[in-house]
């Protein structure tokens, strides 16, 4: 979606679809380049086996989630006799079972970097989008 130097409603059109691609996602939007240069059969079997892996993780997590919370709701039964309903568990907390205090900080600083990471991209990406509307700016 570079800019063809067609005119003002070029640049918008360039400004919205940029915008699009960013929301929607390249990778959603790369599949077909990806398809093309992998082939079918080797595209489709390496997509169906990173969705398994991503479900098989995301089933994991939910998993650990259970499993603390059990643990927790069986030690305060033991203590108090009776045990809360609503507890919310974080990332960092599933890390700190599996891994101590080092899987704690592990997991606290993947999602700071992957955060920060975002944050970057959209800072050089939208004003550069944005010289192509309003190049005054």
């Amino acid at each position: 979606m570079h800019d063809g130097g067609g005119g003002p409603e070029s640049s918008v059109i360039s400004l919205y679809g940029n915008i699009f691609i960013t929301f929607v996602g390249a990778g959603i939007l790369g599949l077909p380049y990806a398809f093309k240069e992998a082939g079918i059969i080797e595209g489709a079997v390496v997509l169906a086996f990173v969705a398994l892996l991503s479900i098989k993780a995301m089933f994991l997590v939910i998993d650990c989630k259970y499993k603390i919370l059990s643990q927790q709701l069986d030690l305060e039964k033991l203590l108090e006799g009776d045990a809360k309903q609503d507890v919310d568990l974080e990332y960092g907390d599933v890390g700190q079972v599996a891994l101590g205090n080092t899987g704690r900080w592990l997991v606290e600083v993947s999602l700071c970097l992957s955060q920060v990471g975002f944050c970057c991209a959209y800072a050089i990406f939208y004003p550069s989008q944005c010289c192509l509307i309003y190049p005054c700016l």
